[in-house]
């Protein structure tokens, strides 16, 4: 089931502990009230979305006004994807990239803006183009946007 985190609290803890574990220098670095704070849904914006079994947690995806805290012009940003590594190529990234998409076509967005430093090429077969590479806090990443319009037409295919 994937789902917004706002209806599933029970899982904050495990999300924290699941980023702390896949990027440790990052959330070392933040602290754990910055990191449990990226997981704070917004209105409309940021959107928080859990992917679970019971009281299995699968994985994470979120919306996000900007790519940072700065304003952008593009927006809305895909972050925080993580699909924990016990359920890893089994389609749970799909799935919430899927409901994402899903949510940011109701929210009347035309595009979806994603950063990577390590998963282009796998977004890139998915459809996404890099529009732009850049270097923030000393890590390069392609800035990559993909139309909702485009994601629909292949997801309902």
């Amino acid at each position: 089931m994937i789902a917004d985190l706002r209806d599933h609290p029970r899982f904050l803890p495990r999300l924290v502990d699941a980023f702390f574990a896949e990027w440790p220098q990052w959330c070392t670095r933040v602290g754990r009230p910055v990191v449990e704070r990226i997981f704070v849904a917004g209105d409309p914006l940021p959107v928080v979305l859990v992917a679970f079994d019971g009281e299995t947690l699968l994985g994470t995806v979120a919306l996000r006004p900007w790519f940072a805290e700065e304003r952008m012009d593009e927006t809305p940003w895909v972050r925080q994807l993580l699909v924990l590594p016990p359920f890893r190529g089994r389609g749970v990234d799909r799935a919430l990239i899927a409901a994402i998409t899903e949510r940011a076509r109701d929210l009347g967005f035309g595009h979806l803006y994603a950063a990577t430093n390590r998963i282009e090429r796998l977004l890139a077969r998915r459809g996404w183009e890099v529009f732009e590479r850049v270097e923030r806090d000393g890590e390069k990443f392609a800035w990559m946007r993909r139309r909702i319009a485009q994601a629909a037409a292949e997801l309902n295919a």
